[in-house]
């Protein structure tokens, strides 16, 4: 069952419910009720779909390899199958520059990231398609 039948459904059996407590004899209240409740939805509103700005696509890790915010050999490491550098959401990217232990400029790329090589060393071992 999709989300989309599953809220259909709920939805329905909500309003068969509210409506099994009503029982209005006189017509022009129960069509007012059943065009307020049923029709106009007072009581289950549209759903509220909303984009966290926190999963807004940034950088690719090709963009932090040349910023040397990352090795190219980390960089390396996060590419699809066909070759295609992994991009970073806005989170990713906030969490990679809070944690970075190294963030002096003078110190080599290779130093500031042993911690993200490490991490991506787990990752590509984790996500290996075979298991040594």
């Amino acid at each position: 069952m999709s989300i989309f039948n599953l809220h259909r459904f709920v939805l329905t059996d909500y309003q068969n419910f509210v409506r099994s407590y009503f029982t209005i004899s006189e017509e022009r209240a129960r069509r007012f009720f059943e065009r307020a409740l049923f029709e106009e939805n007072t009581l289950w509103p549209e759903p509220l779909l909303q984009l966290s700005p926190s999963y807004a696509r940034s950088v690719s890790v090709d963009e932090l390899a040349a910023r040397e915010t990352i090795t190219t050999e980390t960089a390396a490491m996060f590419q699809t199958a066909s070759g295609s550098p992994f991009y970073l959401y806005q989170h990713q990217l906030e969490a990679l520059e809070r944690s970075s232990p190294f963030r002096s400029r003078s110190t080599p790329a290779i130093h500031r990231n042993q911690t993200v090589n490490a991490y991506a060393s787990i990752h590509r071992k984790l996500c290996s398609p075979t298991t040594p």
